[in-house]
């Protein structure tokens, strides 16, 4: 039997129909990863039986429960980002023709579902994980940095190994990388100076319901409250971001990569609440401040995250 490496692993994903069971279609995606964690967990548990048998020996080992939390990240790529922006947000409402401009926004009532499918050639081992929606979200943007990544949490409720795909003739999008050099950081929509980094922690708050008569997996994934937090990271050459955390009212702060007028990916904070911090002094070099923020609910954006996806990728669904 030969080796498995990671070059020659595929990871498929293709919407479902049917929350928890596989996606009927026959033309899954194909999606670029740096990496993919099934997050299939099964302890063993014990039980301090006592009165039984063995002594000091004693003790049941009893099966716990199972759990199925994948985890992935995905490098920054301008087509391939929105079918995970899709299973974070919900469908987005898309408008244009040739270029096209999908967004995205939080707080929707219902989460799609997906079916993945992680390919082990090697050995022949097809997993597919199943009802899997989206937990967290987490970017972080670094214009020092040309390689660019999101990590995103999801929960499944159902997995099935067998020994082919789903797919075997998947769905390529073209590759187009989104590079720390196109980072774009605006407070108030001005571009906001000096700025060295920042960061969106965005998680759905999915509740894991286990139901009698649901079997050894949870019955669902349901979406809960919502929570956002971040962090920008500047030297520092002004005080704005001082005076808004004083003034303890909320700003909008958006983040993101452009390539042009009809290729770039955009998220929106428009109600931030900046943390009041004082910048340490170090030394004699620059002085550097990290200032965390938390992102409430605007009435004027309806949400509490926006995401504005412009390419020439036609739909997500």
């Amino acid at each position: 039997m030969a080796l498995d490496f990671g070059y020659a692993a595929n990871i498929l994903l293709a919407t479902e129909t049917t929350y928890g069971t596989q996606s009927a279609s026959t033309a899954w995606n194909r999606v670029p990863v740096l990496s993919f964690d099934p997050g299939t967990r099964q302890p063993r548990e014990n039980q301090d039986v006592t009165s039984y048998q063995g002594g000091r020996d004693g003790g049941i080992s009893l099966t716990g429960l199972r759990t199925i939390e994948p985890t992935i990240e995905v490098p920054m790529d301008l087509n391939n980002i929105g079918h995970w922006l899709h299973l974070v947000f919900g469908a987005p409402v898309t408008t244009g023709t040739t270029d096209y401009v999908h967004t995205f926004k939080s707080g929707g009532t219902t989460l799609p579902s997906a079916s993945v499918e992680r390919q082990l050639g090697g050995v022949g081992d097809f997993l597919r994980v199943l009802g899997c929606r989206a937990d967290s979200l987490d970017l972080t943007f670094s214009p020092g940095a040309a390689a660019q990544s999101a990590k995103i949490g999801l929960v499944a409720n159902g997995r099935v190994r067998t020994g082919v795909s789903a797919d075997t003739s998947p769905v390529d999008a073209l590759f187009l990388p989104l590079l720390g050099q196109a980072t774009v950081i605006n407070r108030a929509g001005s571009p906001l100076a000096r700025v060295t980094g920042g960061s969106i922690r965005f998680s759905n708050g999915l509740e894991r319901l286990r139901e009698a008569n649901g079997g050894v997996d949870i019955k669902e994934a349901a979406p809960g409250p919502t929570t956002l937090t971040g962090t920008v990271d500047m030297r520092m050459d002004s005080d704005l971001l001082i005076d808004d955390a004083e003034a303890g009212l909320p700003i909008a702060l958006t983040f993101g990569y452009s390539l042009g007028p009809t290729q770039s990916l955009v998220f929106t904070v428009p109600g931030a609440l900046v943390e009041l911090t004082d910048p340490p002094v170090q030394g004699r070099g620059g002085i550097q401040a990290s200032f965390s923020y938390t992102g409430q609910y605007d009435a004027t954006a309806g949400c509490r995250l926006s995401a504005v996806l412009k390419n020439q990728v036609a739909a997500y669904t």
